[in-house]
């Protein structure tokens, strides 16, 4: 698929086919367009917050109400008229937007600027204007952060403690010899679950599950 400088998005609930396209390496465009209803301004922030980090242009285009078709064929017709000259470097994303909206930018853009579709199932591009072009593969996928992000919640990383070397063999031997111990493990767990929340449980356990506990108790992981 080729290179556009600018995507031309419409934004709606769904975020991930707006950014699919925007972030493969190979076809990331310089600007975005973010073509917003008014039910839909704050997703069209979180998606400009979201490029901006990512050193992608992005400026919000607002259409108004999602229902008035009339409305958003002038808004269209005026976005298209911005980017005169310039149709053959600007794709235009039919993927997102409600039914209105996609109808509306595909009757005004159709004709003049090349239009592709993104099908999240097979995490690919099909090109709506360019009859008979292959489909183009995506490459990558959104990491778990990037999702969360697009979506306008952000992810914290725990700071990570470091493992000590009673707990690096305390976990290399219990891997080695899980056959041995599979059943106190078990016993162990339940223990655990009966703790509720308070790392305290009294019950009489049996004399064969002893060498597990004391193998714990050895390497700092319980007291019993």
């Amino acid at each position: 698929m080729k290179r556009f400088q600018t995507h031309i998005l419409m934004v709606s609930g769904q975020a991930t086919p707006n950014v699919l396209a925007v972030m493969d390496k190979s076809i990331r465009p310089d600007k975005v367009v973010l073509c917003a209803t008014d039910d839909m301004r704050r997703n069209a922030e979180i998606l400009a917050a979201y490029f901006t980090l990512h050193q992608i242009s992005a400026r919000i285009y607002e259409l108004g109400s999602a229902y008035d078709f009339a409305a958003l064929q002038e808004k269209f017709l005026d976005l298209a008229a911005d980017f005169s000259g310039r149709e053959p470097e600007t794709g235009v994303n039919l993927t997102g937007g409600t039914k209105l909206m996609t109808i509306a930018a595909q009757q005004v853009f159709w004709q003049d600027f090349p239009c592709f579709y993104i099908n999240p199932e097979r995490n690919s591009i099909l090109s709506i204007s360019e009859e008979g072009a292959p489909e183009y593969p995506i490459a990558g996928q959104l990491k778990i952060s990037d999702f969360f992000a697009i979506h306008g919640y952000q992810v914290d990383t725990p700071a990570r403690k470091e493992m000590t070397e009673k707990t690096r063999l305390l976990c290399r031997t219990l891997l080695g010899e899980y056959s041995r111990y599979v059943d106190s493990l078990k016993v162990l767990n339940y223990l655990a679950g009966e703790a509720k929340g308070t790392l305290v449980v009294r019950k009489s356990i049996p004399e064969k599950y002893w060498e597990l506990l004391k193998f714990f108790q050895d390497h700092g992981a319980i007291r019993y």
